[in-house]
């Protein structure tokens, strides 16, 4: 890559972590207190939404980009993500059914696969039938919804969902940087050091939580630049399964064991493995520690197989 690419990927990081950083430190008087639930780990009533800060660190650093390319990168991405974060943010403020939330987050990702149909008819071979396409756009479509809302379970301890932002995004911008100036990259990137930003405040012990606006968004953001990597050949399809790992596998495992349990799946639990262990004893260092360590050499191996 290119130093003067180097150099601007790094303005827009850097630029990204200090927008998100400035914000948290504030954390403006609007922001509500995370009460203590059935679900909670914390002892103290603490300040949330900061993923509002990851949000406008993201955006405003990435502005400035948006022109020329908007209707090629963006036109089919800002959209779907306004209205998962609008309605995240409002069911911040105040909850709203789980049926509501499904339905909105079900539009935004039509959406974003109607917009971004031209990407993805290049993974459909020239010879493939209409099913195959219909069912290479459902098993996005689940996918995505998956994981917009698997990320959301696992923002339940401090400094887990944010570490996996930093972690995951920047992984995904290190293994597709082969393609020089390409918005991916950069995409990932600025995303990860929104993240760090955050990260920051929201490490043990946390000072303030991300909210659903915060852990709802980053979601999709991981499901569409899946896609998205995947779609324009910079991903192998495995890759990004593999960088967030460990979310998906304990969230899954998780679901499917309270579904053979008979447990409500959408009634709030501690079953995690991260809440268990909390629960077990353990120091919320010595969790994170464990969950890093994961992802950091799920990230090296996507990087050992597709990095340049």
């Amino acid at each position: 890559m290119a130093m003067n690419s180097i150099a601007h990927y790094l303005w827009v990081a850097g630029m990204a972590w200090a927008i998100s950083l400035w914000f948290v430190q504030r954390r403006p008087k609007w922001m509500p207190l995370k009460e203590i639930n059935e679900r909670s780990l914390h002892c103290v009533e603490t300040p949330s939404m900061g993923g509002v800060a990851i949000l406008a660190a993201f955006l405003i650093a990435w502005l400035p980009r948006l022109y020329p390319s908007w209707n090629e990168y963006w036109g089919w991405l800002l959209p779907p993500l306004a209205i998962v974060a609008i309605l995240s943010f409002l069911d911040d403020r105040q909850p709203l059914s789980a049926f509501l939330r499904l339905r909105w987050q079900a539009l935004a990702l039509l959406l974003f696969l109607y917009g971004n149909g031209d990407h993805l008819e290049m993974l459909i071979p020239e010879h493939g039938s209409t099913v195959l396409h219909l069912g290479n756009l459902v098993l996005y479509f689940l996918f995505m919804l998956w994981m917009i809302n698997l990320y959301n379970f696992m923002d339940g301890m401090d400094g887990l969902a944010s570490g996996m932002g930093v972690i995951g995004f920047a992984a995904m911008a290190l293994t597709s940087s082969a393609s020089v100036n390409h918005p991916f990259a950069i995409t990932a990137l600025t995303v990860s050091a929104a993240c760090l930003g955050f990260w920051l405040l929201n490490r043990p012990p946390g000072r303030l939580f991300m909210g659903d606006v915060g852990a709802i968004s980053l979601g999709f953001l991981a499901a569409a630049l899946s896609v998205w990597g995947h779609s324009a050949h910079l991903l192998p399809w495995w890759a990004s399964l593999l960088i967030f790992s460990p979310f998906i596998v304990d969230a899954t495992w998780t679901l499917l064991r309270r579904m053979c349990n008979g447990s409500p799946i959408l009634q709030p639990h501690r079953e995690h493995f991260y809440q268990q262990k909390m629960l077990a004893g353990w120091a919320p260092w010595k969790i994170l520690i464990f969950y890093y360590t994961i992802m950091l050499l799920a990230a090296f191996v996507v990087w050992c197989f597709t990095g340049e």
